[in-house]
C-alpha cells in the first residue's frame, strides 16, 4: 500500500518468492521498493517498472533502500552499498561507503536522510546520512557524500540502545532494559529436497550474546551462531525454527519460521522407489509406505510398515533380465534378531540388522523375469531401533 497514490508500491515483480527482506523509501520525486530473496536476488523497482535485477548478491541478509542506492547488510556485520541507477554521484558515493573502515557488526541501518537543503537540485543530492546500529548496543552516524569525498562515521557516546534513526534536526534513539533485542528475524522458507537453507537472526543489546537455535521446539546440536545453514534439506528439515539469544540481563525468543520441503514421492511407492516402470507390492497387515523423513537422496523413500512380536512387512515387484537390480537400504532394529532382508527368486542375498546407515547394493539379473522381495522381520520379543 503506498499512501501517497504515485502507484509505485501498487506494483509487485512477478517470481519473488523466499522472501527475507523487504524495504521501501519515498521522497518528493519517487518512491523505491527494494526486495532481497533468500538464493540472493536484489530486486528493485520504481514506478511499475524493475530497475535493478541482481541474482548474485552472496551472503547479503537485509536490505534498506534509498534515493539511488540501496544498503545491503552482510553476513559478517559489514554494509555494503549498491547504486542502482547510472548516476556517477550514486556510484562515488557506494565506492566511498564500501571503503569506509571502523563500521562493524551492524544488525541494523536506517533509510539515510537527504535533507533538503543538502539537495544540489532536483533529484540530485549532495550528502546523506544515516544511523548503524551496533550487536552491542551502540551506535554511528554515517554521513556520506555523491563526491570524490571520503565518508565518515561519528560514533555515539550512548549504550544500551535497540533503535536508532536520523531525522531533519537530530537523531531518535530507543533504549533498552538490557536485554537483547531482535532487530533481524528469521523468515519463512519453502525449498526442494536437496537446496541449501540459511535462516538469519540478529539481535542487540549490551555484553556477549550467545545464540541458540531450535526445531520443532527442540534444541539443535552445535546452532550456535546468529545464522542457521542446512547444507541440503529433506523432509526431516522440515518445521518450525526460531532462535533464542542471552546475554546477563535476559533471554528473547526471535519469531517463529516455517520451512517448507517440497519432495516429489507424493505419497507413492513408485516415486519413493525411483522405479514408476514397476509394478509394486507389499504386505497388507503391516504395508510398506512412502516417506520422506529419512532418504538418502534427501527426496523419499520407502519405509516398511509397523510390525509386532513375531510379524514381518514385505514389499515385493518382478523383473526381467538380463540387467542390474541396485537400490540403497538402511535399518535400526535390534541388532541380530530384527532384520532387514533382500531375497531374489526366493533366495536371501543380504540382510542387515541393528544400527546401519544407508548401504549400497547392486546384482545382476539372468535373462528372464526375477521377482525381487525386502522384508523386514521381527521376532518374539524385544523392540529397539
Amino acid at each position: 500500500w503506498n499512501p501517497y497514490g504515485t502507484g509505485a508500491l501498487d506494483f509487485t515483480p512477478a517470481g519473488l518468492s523466499n522472501v527475507i527482506a523487504i524495504s521501501s523509501y519515498g521522497s518528493l520525486w519517487t518512491d523505491i521498493a527494494a526486495v532481497l530473496t533468500a538464493d540472493g536476488r536484489l530486486v528493485i523497482w520504481t514506478n511499475n517498472v524493475v530497475i535493478t535485477n541482481l541474482l548474485s548478491v552472496s551472503n547479503a541478509i537485509h536490505v534498506e533502500a534509498s534515493h539511488m542506492i540501496c544498503f545491503l547488510l552482510m553476513k559478517d556485520g559489514r554494509l555494503h552499498a549498491v547504486p542502482f541507477v547510472p548516476d556517477p554521484g550514486a556510484r562515488m558515493a557506494c565506492s566511498n561507503l564500501n571503503q569506509l573502515s571502523g563500521l562493524t557488526n551492524v544488525v541494523a541501518v536506517e533509510a539515510p536522510l537527504h535533507e533538503p537543503s543538502l539537495w544540489l537540485g532536483p533529484r540530485v543530492p549532495r550528502e546523506g546520512v544515516f544511523c548503524a546500529l551496533q550487536e552491542d548496543g551502540k551506535a554511528a552516524l554515517v554521513s556520506f557524500y555523491y563526491t570524490n569525498r571520503p565518508a565518515t562515521v561519528t560514533a555515539w557516546g550512548v549504550s544500551n540502545l535497540i533503535c536508532a534513526e536520523a531525522t531533519d534536526d537530530y537523531p531518535v534513539i530507543l533504549a533498552g532494559n538490557g536485554k537483547p533485542a531482535f532487530r533481524i528475524q528469521p523468515r519463512n522458507l519453502i525449498l526442494g529436497a536437496g537446496a541449501p537453507a540459511e535462516l538469519h537472526a540478529r539481535a542487540v543489546g549490551p555484553g556477549r550474546l550467545v545464540y541458540q537455535w531450535y526445531h520443532n521446539n527442540k534444541p539443535i546440536l552445535g546452532a550456535t551462531n546468529a545464522d542457521l545453514t542446512i547444507p541440503a534439506v529433506s523432509g526431516k528439515s522440515a518445521g518450525t525454527y526460531f532462535a533464542v539469544v542471552q546475554n546477563a540481563f535476559g533471554a528473547t525468543t526471535s519469531m517463529v519460521a516455517t520451512l517448507t520441503v517440497i519432495t516429489e514421492c507424493a505419497g507413492e511407492l513408485s516415486a519413493a522407489l525411483n522405479a514408476p516402470g514397476l509394478i509394486w507390492q507389499t504386505t497388507t497387515n503391516a504395508p510398506w509406505f512412502a516417506q520422506n523423513l529419512e532418504a538418502h537422496d534427501l527426496n523419499c523413500a520407502a519405509q516398511s510398515g509397523a510390525v509386532a512380536h513375531n510379524q514381518s512387512s514385505a514389499l515385493w515387484t518382478t523383473a526381467e533380465g538380463p540387467g542390474r537390480i541396485s537400490f540403497w537400504w538402511r535399518v535400526s532394529s535390534e541388532e541380530w534378531f530384527d532384520t532387514l532382508r533382500f531375497e531374489l527368486d526366493g533366495m536371501n542375498m543380504a540382510r542387515i540388522s541393528g544400527e546401519v546407515d544407508w548401504q549400497f547394493c547392486r546384482y545382476r539379473l539372468d535373462p528372464g523375469l526375477h521377482i525381487l522381495r525386502w522384508v523386514y522381520a521381527k521376532d518374539a520379543t524385544v523392540s529397539a531401533g
